[in-house]
């Protein structure tokens, strides 16, 4: 029950809350915000394993469901371009089953290509729109204005990682597009011998 609480606020509004706290206490003079003490709760993510191919696969099928409302949104003018989900979804279920890294590099290559052209129909489709005042309009550019950065971090880090071979640390990675303020909590054993 909590942890469904605490994800219903927006990151927005515990800041609004907290410098409301602070402020009260402040006249008060209870605190001064000088030091700060904070308790938290971690709670775990209703996402699945976030690897860089199931990543990938989510990223074209958010661009996908977004270059179809925009298609829906332009009406009978249409936009040129393809839907590339049921072959980007082929390439992440192969990487998971593919054995030797040059095999799955590879298919990370064709998987890496298929995001980017889809990114490419997808900033089309924004340059295409940017002109129509339509609040359904506005509210797609909302929406690709949240992903678009998300699934870009999403194709660096896959290139990153698994084209270049560099590590990228925990703090970086983006391990939900549907839960970007997700965090990798690192496990570490100290042993004292």
């Amino acid at each position: 029950m909590l942890q469904k609480t605490i994800s219903a606020i927006r990151p927005e509004t515990w800041e609004e809350i907290n410098r409301a706290l602070l402020s009260s206490a402040r006249k008060a003079k209870l605190e001064d915000g000088a030091v700060v003490r904070l308790d938290s709760t971690v709670t775990s993510a209703l996402m699945h394993e976030p690897s860089d191919s199931s990543l990938l696969w989510d990223a074209v099928r958010v661009m996908v469901r977004l270059l179809k409302q925009a298609d829906a949104l332009i009406g009978g003018a249409g936009l040129a371009w393809r839907d590339h989900s049921r072959a980007a979804k082929k390439r992440a279920r192969k990487i998971q089953f593919t054995r030797g890294r040059p095999n799955r590099v590879q298919l990370y290559r064709e998987l890496i290509a298929i995001a980017h052209a889809t990114l490419a129909y997808v900033r089309q489709a924004e340059m295409r729109l940017a002109v129509a005042a339509n609040p359904f309009v506005e509210l797609w550019q909302a929406r690709v204005r949240h992903y678009r950065p998300l699934i870009e971090r999403v194709i660096q880090q896959s290139e990153r990682r698994v084209l270049a071979g560099e590590p990228v640390p925990a703090g970086e990675k983006l391990v939900s597009l549907f839960e970007p303020h997700a965090d990798i909590i690192v496990n570490t054993v100290t042993s004292s011998t």
